[in-house]
């Protein structure tokens, strides 16, 4: 049912996954629906596909969101196999150049302004797993993080690789791995790398629980 209201704006009752408010004549259990207050949903075949919820999250395959690894993202896609859960970005040229996913930081507070720059220590990106307990998916069984690895300066960006992972027992993970700003490689030693026990030019470091030695490759 569509009513005019005053000043012209059209109004469709809210509709169903079956049967949405705005459909084609001719398919009329694909459409656009609105299954609660200031949420949108889009349906195909009398299923739901995707909803647009009160937060502005796009979810694809679910009606609610969830929190994975202590985080709730904005946009989430779920599935029960691999092709309907999955995420995939393909490129298509005749050259060398290819598909890329991205992470970007500002430190600052304004979506869309730059100009503040980020500091030593700085986490710019994470890509976090996480697992269902038999409660929920909120432990986090391993992270790789892209961090700043020195000061920071316009055209000058040193950065890390961290791995880290969950002990049994844990629900957090903990550092196992690192990939510095000067290419050392450092397992199960946290901090710095470059002047670890004196050594300046190891490339690779490795610290234990009764010891610590460096080793230059």
């Amino acid at each position: 049912t569509l009513s005019m209201a005053n000043g012209g704006q059209a109004l469709f009752v809210d509709g169903t996954e079956a049967l949405p408010a705005i459909s084609n004549q001719g398919d009329v259990n694909t459409g656009i629906f609105f299954p609660a207050a200031d949420t949108i949903a889009f349906a195909e075949g009398g299923n739901e596909t995707l909803r647009i919820d009160s937060s502005g999250r796009l979810l694809i395959g679910l009606q609610s969101a969830e929190a994975v690894a202590g985080v709730t993202p904005h946009l989430q896609v779920a599935g029960t196999t691999a092709n309907t859960s999955g995420i995939g970005t393909t490129i298509y040229s005749n050259d060398n150049v290819p598909p890329i996913f991205m992470f970007g930081k500002s430190r600052s507070g304004t979506v869309g302004t730059e100009g503040t720059i980020v500091a030593d220590g700085d986490n710019i990106g994470n890509i976090n797993w996480g697992a269902d307990d038999g409660t929920n998916m909120a432990p986090n069984l391993a992270r790789l993080s892209g961090q700043i690895d020195g000061s920071p300066s316009e055209n000058d960006m040193p950065g890390r690789l961290v791995f880290y992972t969950t002990a049994d027992g844990a629900q957090s993970v903990t550092e196992r791995m690192r990939i510095d700003a000067l290419g050392v490689v450092s397992i199960k030693n946290t901090g710095s790398t470059a002047n670890f026990v004196g050594q300046t030019d190891s490339s690779f470091v490795l610290g234990s629980g009764s010891g610590n030695h460096a080793m230059t490759i």
